[in-house]
């Protein structure tokens, strides 16, 4: 059984530096920390060249599920993958992070894949093929562990391909009084389904974004919702109320690709331990240092809190 079940787009990620590309792509500002698009020939030519490349299961949930194991949450990830290689990684990889294995396999496509290109600054830029994980239909859920969940996780990333089963999940989540949150992913998915958003906000627990994304969506009434903000720290909505914390500071940034999953894994976790909202904003902050400061993108087995937290992470879970 797993407390959180987590649902988004089933990823290889692999990361490696933007300069083993430069002779092949030319990127542009509105490409760096963001994505930018190719043919599946360039994908193929990119990813060939690849030669320092660090691949692991990915995509914003699953990074997300994979921070919260470590901090002790019994997690599961649904999702799509194929019948491939790549396919048996990702599950590989959901296992070394003891996530459980709710995914479904496409006989047809391929297992989706994103190209992280890490600039000298620590940022990225991306390009990736969504393959299997595109379409995940509501008779891909497992509900019968959905039920069994405490909490769901939702990626918006699904609203663009797969809305019908998100309002299923929110909607089934909320008439069984299990709790939710929904992460916005992007700020053109945000504008991109507004009324889909609109429609299941009055249903969701909990919305986390960023500060662009946030703008996509609007001033909005919610339940909880963190913003994050980069350099600028966190704002956090809890009892009618906004509150504004500071980031914390590191020593250096390596690679900005990973931080606000962890950042969302961290601050879910800490609520299922019992932490209020604003002591999981500080957990969700400690996570998201601690991958800005590593040359991976995402957080690894040695990830630990440190001793205050491990005490405060010792409550119950909530109901």
């Amino acid at each position: 059984m797993a407390d959180v079940i987590g649902m988004g787009n089933a990823i290889i990620d692999i990361t490696a530096p933007a300069a083993e590309i430069s002779s092949l792509i030319t990127f542009h500002g509105a490409c760096k920390g963001g994505f930018f698009r190719t043919t599946p020939e360039e994908f193929a030519v990119i990813k060939s060249r690849l030669k320092s490349g660090h691949s692991c299961c990915g995509g914003s949930v699953a990074n997300s599920l994979k921070a919260m194991s470590v901090l002790g949450i019994s997690a599961g990830f649904a999702g799509k993958v194929g019948n491939d290689v790549e396919g048996l990684k990702f599950k590989a990889g959901l296992k070394d992070y003891g996530v459980a294995d709710f995914l479904k396999t496409d006989n047809a496509a391929q297992t989706a894949c994103t190209l992280i290109l890490v600039h000298h600054d620590g940022e990225k830029s991306m390009c990736g093929k969504m393959g299997a994980s595109k379409f995940v239909y509501p008779q891909d859920i497992d509900w019968a562990a959905v039920e069994r969940a405490k909490l769901v996780f939702v990626e918006g990333y699904w609203l663009d391909h797969n809305a019908e089963t998100v309002r299923k999940i929110v909607d089934f989540a909320f008439s069984h009084g299990i709790k939710t949150a929904l992460t916005l992913s992007d700020p053109i998915i945000v504008r991109e389904n507004l009324p889909t958003l609109e429609a299941l906000l009055p249903k969701v627990d909990i919305v986390l974004g960023n500060e662009n994304e946030f703008g996509a969506l609007g001033k909005k009434e919610f339940k909880t919702a963190v913003m994050t903000k980069g350099a600028g720290g966190v704002n956090l909505f809890d009892r009618g109320i906004w509150s504004s914390f500071a980031a914390p500071k590191v020593s250096h940034i390596h690679n900005t690709s990973g931080a606000g999953d962890a950042f969302a894994g961290g601050f879910l976790a800490g609520l299922l331990k019992g932490l209020n909202p604003k002591e999981a904003v500080g957990l969700g902050q400690q996570c998201s240092a601690d991958v800005l400061q590593r040359d991976e993108s995402v957080v690894g087995h040695d990830f630990k809190v440190n001793a205050d937290y491990d005490e405060l992470t010792k409550n119950d879970a909530i109901n």
